[in-house]
């Protein structure tokens, strides 16, 4: 029911969230997910660390009866306001990171815009580090020019480009090369589960192939299932609650028998 997410989000109402951003104490806010690889023993390797602030728990906290995404438009506004904010203190978010690549959230604007700077430190003091920019599809097609720009230009300086949540439908069409990007980001659905039966399936098969697995990361894995389905699709790097809990048990992943039927 529209009413259960709350009001509709109004530029007077994004002014009032972007004044309490301005005072707001962001760093209980910023969340840490591993992206990892599964060894040949199952046991997980994080190679990644994706740093950002989870859009619903934030909305809890300064605006639980506001629904932020009612409007997209003043959406990508308020996560604009929200990078600049989470770029001020990055370089102690990515000093803390133990994994060779860190990855986060950032509109194109932001990459334009004079807030970049601290990110380009960042990777300037930490050149331990990859750092990965991941970009929503929605924001790059809304300004194309402004992203194919944005992306020659990070890339020049080292940085890495992937495209963020994307659906089974908008992995048949996404083309990563064109594009340019580095790495795309895949969601797992129980809709792409059921395109790994269908002529589709195959066709993501090859589409992935052709990319290269290492530049495809199957994310939402709650479960083995999801695991096992990004392994049938060729994927390598996975991430998710599932791939959470195996890591602070120091448990290995175990294929489902889902897996098994899907190799026969």
């Amino acid at each position: 029911m529209p009413g259960h997410r709350g009001r509709p989000l109004t530029p007077e109402g994004l002014a009032k969230l972007e004044n309490g951003l301005a005072m707001a104490d962001l760093s209980t806010q910023v969340r840490r997910q591993r992206i990892v690889t599964i060894q040949t023993d199952g046991m997980l390797l994080p190679v990644a660390t994706e740093l950002f602030i989870n859009i619903g728990e934030l909305r809890q906290t300064i605006a639980p009866q506001v629904d932020l995404f009612s409007n997209p438009w003043l959406f990508r506004r308020f996560t604009a306001t929200l990078d600049q904010r989470m770029t001020t203190y990055i370089g102690g978010y990515v000093a803390a990171v133990d994994t060779p690549m860190v990855s986060l959230n950032l509109n194109v604007a932001t990459i334009l815009g004079p807030g970049f700077a601290t990110v380009r430190d960042a990777a300037k003091r930490y050149t331990d580090k990859i750092i990965v920019l991941e970009l929503r599809l929605d924001d790059i097609m809304a300004d194309l020019p402004a992203y194919l720009f944005a992306r020659e230009y990070v890339q020049q300086l080292g940085f890495k480009v992937l495209i963020d949540n994307l659906g089974a439908q908008a992995m048949l069409w996404v083309d990563r090369q064109r594009l340019g990007a580095d790495f795309l980001k895949a969601v797992w659905s129980p809709e792409m589960g059921h395109l790994l039966s269908t002529p589709e399936g195959d066709i993501l098969r090859r589409r992935i192939h052709a990319f290269g697995p290492e530049s495809i990361i199957m994310s939402r894995c709650d479960d083995a299932t999801a695991v096992e389905a990004g392994r049938a699709l060729g994927c390598v790097f996975f991430q998710g609650f599932y791939l959470d809990d195996l890591l602070r048990d120091r448990r290995p992943h175990a294929p489902t028998e889902y897996s098994q039927g899907l190799a026969t």
